[in-house]
């Protein structure tokens, strides 16, 4: 009986992880070894691959070439390490899409050269380039998950919560949504409060305006048959920092979760949907970064930033909010990734042309109602 032959990809290392491990999940052009090409400048980005291919059992190898831009010298190296792979006894296919120009001008005319498949990755689509009768073209299957894809373009992730919302605070945020034109005045109230409240105590007290406003205990009596806090004449004491949290804008964070939740169950291209997501950079960096809502969709990461809290004249903080996103947007998820942000009060005129430059997506004040086609739309490009 034959011998079956191994499947070996070789692929361009690049700042762009995704169009380099999606093919190796999916069936169709899965390996059981892997050949990266790379200059000893991309060692840092192909350890990040190789943290999440390794684990699947795809075994890992490297091509090391002296320089991404001198084609003659690139060819003669690729060409050697396709010698390693005789074709009695394996099928070695390229993936073109990553590495500089030359590094793919290079590695095709090799592997053309040996009448070997080679592919190129492009919107999550695989079309053949040098085909010769292996396959057609076809869509990708999306089977890489959120860590992964996290972990493969350089983030530690420290904590990821996929926990469903519970339906008495789906409920609550619900209904604040469907208040946001007459409750937006009073939410600045809560919100000055349970930010006033963080202290070891999680007490604050409330001043006249607080104690006399009908509309915030309309809100405080919410909050406290939920179980967040207690109200005892003018003192206001949270349950816990979680508590105290849900009440200075955590309630939006999960009311978009559960919207991303409820979309999931009817788009299959989303792969997978998380909240409260904690990160830090893999390259030495401390800063910490949290992701209120991400989506996973066709491959291409999906952040939503929430905010509750009004922004006033001069204040910088929608601004430093839309600055942050744009940054972990690419960052994290490429240049095909997407980014939105959700405010509960109006987002400024500026602050819009801000996020048209950067290319977010934005949902603020009534618009809140129309969120889930919004956030729909988004996906969908």
């Amino acid at each position: 009986m034959q011998q079956q032959k191994k499947k070996v990809q070789f692929l361009l290392i690049s700042e762009q992880p995704t169009p380099n491990l999606s093919p190796l999940l999916d069936s169709r052009t899965r390996p059981d070894e892997v050949v990266f090409v790379l200059t000893e400048q991309q060692n840092t980005a192909g350890q990040w691959l190789k943290e999440v291919i390794r684990p699947k059992g795809i075994k890992v190898s490297e091509c090391q070439i002296p320089s991404p831009w001198e084609l003659e010298e690139i060819k003669p190296v690729i060409e050697a390490k396709l010698k390693e792979y005789p074709l009695e006894s394996y099928e070695p296919s390229l993936n073109a899409t990553g590495g500089t120009k030359p590094m793919s001008i290079a590695a095709h005319e090799v592997f053309y050269y040996h009448d070997c498949p080679v592919f190129y990755v492009q919107n999550d689509y695989v079309y053949w380039l040098a085909n010769r009768g292996f396959q057609k073209d076809f869509s990708l299957e999306d089977k890489v998950k959120l860590k992964d894809f996290l972990v493969a373009h350089g983030v530690e992730v420290r904590e990821i919560n996929r926990q469903g919302v519970l339906p008495e605070v789906k409920q609550l945020s619900e209904r604040w949504v469907k208040r946001v034109e007459s409750q937006r005045k009073i939410l600045r109230q809560l919100n000055r409060l349970a930010s006033n409240a963080d202290n070891p105590s999680l007490s604050v007290e409330m001043n006249e305006d607080d104690y006399t406003s009908n509309e915030l205990a309309i809100l405080l009596d919410e909050l406290e048959d939920l179980g967040c806090l207690q109200v005892d004449k003018k003192k206001i004491k949270f349950k816990h920092q979680a508590a105290r949290f849900f009440a200075n804008g955590g309630w939006l964070e999960e009311y978009i979760y559960s919207v991303a939740q409820a979309l999931k169950k009817e788009c299959p291209q989303i792969q997978e949907v998380a909240k409260s997501i904690n990160v830090n950079w893999k390259d030495g960096s401390k800063t910490k970064n949290e992701l209120d809502v991400v989506i996973l969709a066709n491959n291409r990461l999906h952040i939503i930033e929430c905010k509750t809290q009004a922004t006033r004249k001069g204040d910088d903080n929608m601004m430093d909010a839309l600055y942050k996103l744009s940054g972990n947007k690419d960052r994290m998820g490429g240049s095909a990734s997407r980014g939105m942000l959700v405010s509960y009060h109006a987002i400024r005129d500026e602050d819009k042309e801000r996020a048209t430059l950067m290319k977010l997506k934005l949902c603020d004040g009534n618009g809140l109602k129309l969120i889930k086609g919004k956030i729909k739309e988004m996906i969908n490009g």
